[in-house]
């Protein structure tokens, strides 16, 4: 009888694990890395940032809800990273990459990604590199941005 019940609770802890692990979330990383121009005039400001959103079918969730932002001065090369959760139903992702320079000129690039649910995501050196003239110098920012689950 002992054995029976002993044999009784493995097993149900056995399928608790096997179900806890089937409804976990996945986790992913991320970062942003931001770099100005070497020409860059004294105190001037370049930044980036990206927004991603989550997807259901291409639908996004919770839209724009993921954002990271990273400025740098003087040509200090600058990251930003962090952590999170994919939602549970999301089976894709959008991300824009924005890149700003000083005399604020904007540049862009996006990408999107469709992954099995729970699947594995990886955007890896989405990059962009704006260019403009600040101060009558010329100037770029650059920004590098990755993401993986």
């Amino acid at each position: 009888m002992n054995r029976t019940i002993i044999g009784l609770v493995t097993l149900i802890g056995v399928i608790l694990s096997i179900v806890s692990l089937a409804n976990a979330q996945t986790t992913f990383s991320f970062s942003i890395t931001c770099e100005g121009s070497k020409f860059q005039a004294p105190g001037k400001v370049g930044s980036a940032n990206a927004i991603w959103n989550w997807t259901v079918n291409g639908v996004p969730e919770n839209a724009g809800s993921g954002k990271a932002i990273c400025s740098e001065i003087n040509n200090d090369k600058n990251t930003v990273s962090g952590t999170g959760a994919v939602p549970a139903n999301a089976n894709g992702i959008t991300v824009t990459l924005t890149a700003q320079v000083e005399s604020g000129k904007t540049c862009t690039v996006s990408t999107s990604q469709s992954f099995s649910n729970k699947g594995t995501v990886n955007i890896k050196n989405l990059s962009v590199t704006c260019q403009g003239v600040e101060s009558g110098l010329p100037t770029f920012e650059k920004a590098i941005f990755n993401l993986q689950s």
